[in-house]
C-alpha cells in the first residue's frame, strides 16, 4: 500500500446520545400515522424526505424535528388535522 487511506469523522456527541430518542420519537411517529396504505417504512421515507428538504433552509435541532414531524403528518394524514394532534406530535419529542 503506498499511501495510507484516512477515514475522518467529526461527530457530535449531543447527536450521537441523543439519537436513540429521535429514532424512538420516530418509531412512535409512524406508530401514530397508523396509515391505511402505507407501511412504517413508507411513512418514514417520506419523513426522510422532508427533513432533507428542510434542513437545507432550517437546519438540524428539536424544534426543526418538531416542524418535520408535522408537516409530515399533515401531509399523509386522510383526514383534516386538528391541534391536539400536533400536540400530541410534539410531546413525542420531549425526551429529545
Amino acid at each position: 500500500m503506498a499511501d495510507p487511506l484516512w477515514l475522518l469523522l467529526d461527530a457530535d456527541d449531543t447527536l450521537w446520545e441523543n439519537n436513540i430518542f429521535f429514532e424512538e420519537a420516530i418509531a412512535d411517529f409512524t406508530a401514530y400515522v397508523d396509515h391505511s396504505e402505507l407501511t412504517p417504512a413508507a411513512i418514514r421515507a417520506e419523513l426522510d424526505r422532508i427533513e432533507t428538504l428542510n434542513i437545507k433552509k432550517n437546519g438540524y435541532g428539536r424544534e426543526n424535528f418538531i416542524y418535520n414531524l408535522v408537516e409530515c403528518y399533515e401531509s399523509l394524514h386522510e383526514q383534516p388535522t386538528v391541534p391536539e394532534e400536533r400536540h400530541r406530535l410534539r410531546g413525542m419529542t420531549d425526551r429529545i
